[in-house]
């Protein structure tokens, strides 16, 4: 899901509905995965960092790196609420797309 994505709408909506292949088997659409149960959070908040490395060669080796910037979800993170997704994501372009601010 990109900054400037409908993202999360479109996903929930496309997972929702089971679908055919070219072959006409049936799929199953759904995302299964495990939720990270004690994620470290910042004042209460989920968080990620994010850091820039290009290799720019191997041989020689020539890397450069950029310290980046954290990330903070705009409200308290409650590992029990999966319907509100503020409370899961870290973007900051969709934070500003929903006109708010995170004051850690």
């Amino acid at each position: 899901l990109g900054p400037q994505s409908k993202g999360l709408a479109d996903l929930k909506r496309n997972l929702a509905a089971d679908y055919y292949d070219k072959f006409g088997h049936r799929r199953y659409a759904g995302v299964v995965q495990k939720y990270v149960d004690n994620l470290l959070t910042y004042n209460g908040r989920k968080f990620h960092i994010r850091t820039f490395m290009l290799v720019a060669s191997a041989d020689p080796l020539l890397v450069y790196y950029y310290d980046g910037f954290p990330l903070l979800s705009t409200v308290i993170h409650n590992s029990t609420n999966f319907d509100d997704p503020r409370n899961h994501i870290t973007n900051s372009a969709w934070a500003k797309s929903k006109k708010e601010i995170a004051s850690a």
